[in-house]
């Protein structure tokens, strides 16, 4: 059976910006076995019920779970990770305000025109580094219709919130969209399909397109 496409919104980006490290490695962990074992009864997966009817709950540990509608066997839609006690209020929040896109479940309306689609390894990557989490967030709520951002190094430190490391200043590879290199920073901006192009390292600014290579393997 081949792996599923995980589907998510910058709502679900904005879910794990505060949450701790240690959960991102858990989360990680808990979509891998996701992605390769998703019928495995040890996933410790739970169907809501009542008005959340639809969506399902992960245990990412005993404080945490994924909240994510699964549409289809190849596509799973990652909703957001909240604590144990708040599953029911905010899945019931999200099928009501339709705040985080789940169609096709019935009664939901998208906020976007197309999802974002990324595979497991590229997600796992970006939960490894989730120091550039907020990078990733400001391109997954661009409008579809935008095909491309200019942004300053300053512009993209204020995102941050701390100063990017001398590599990014000095060496034009830092910013490369290399999915299979180890530096994991290109995750953040190649999970929702975009990639660098235009560094200007002198002017320290960077254009970045969208990938439609990227958009349309998950629109097909």
């Amino acid at each position: 059976m081949p792996k599923p496409i995980f589907v998510f919104d910058a709502a679900f980006i904005k879910s794990l910006l505060g949450l701790p490290k240690f959960i991102h490695a858990k989360l990680s962990k808990s979509l891998s076995k996701l992605a390769n074992e998703q019928f495995d009864s040890g996933l410790r997966l739970k169907a809501l019920s009542g008005k959340s009817k639809g969506l399902h709950s992960l245990r990412v540990d005993d404080q945490y779970r994924l909240i994510l509608a699964r549409p289809s066997e190849n596509q799973i839609r990652l909703l957001a990770v909240e604590k144990h006690e708040d599953v029911y209020a905010d899945a019931e929040r999200m099928v009501t305000s339709a705040e985080i896109p789940i169609a096709p479940i019935p009664g939901l309306t998208s906020i976007q025109e197309t999802p974002i689609g990324t595979t497991e390894p590229m997600l796992t990557s970006l939960l490894s580094n989730s120091k550039y989490f907020p990078i990733t967030r400001f391109l997954a709520e661009q409008a579809q219709k935008c095909a491309s951002v200019e942004l300053t190094f300053t512009q993209i430190e204020s995102l941050l919130g701390t100063t990017l490391p001398a590599a990014a200043l000095k060496y034009s590879a830092w910013w490369a969209n290399d999915r299979s290199s180890k530096s994991r920073q290109c995750s953040a901006w190649l999970v929702v399909g975009w990639k660098t192009t235009g560094l200007n390292l002198a002017g320290r600014r960077i254009t970045l397109i969208r990938d439609r290579s990227v958009a349309e393997l998950f629109t097909r």
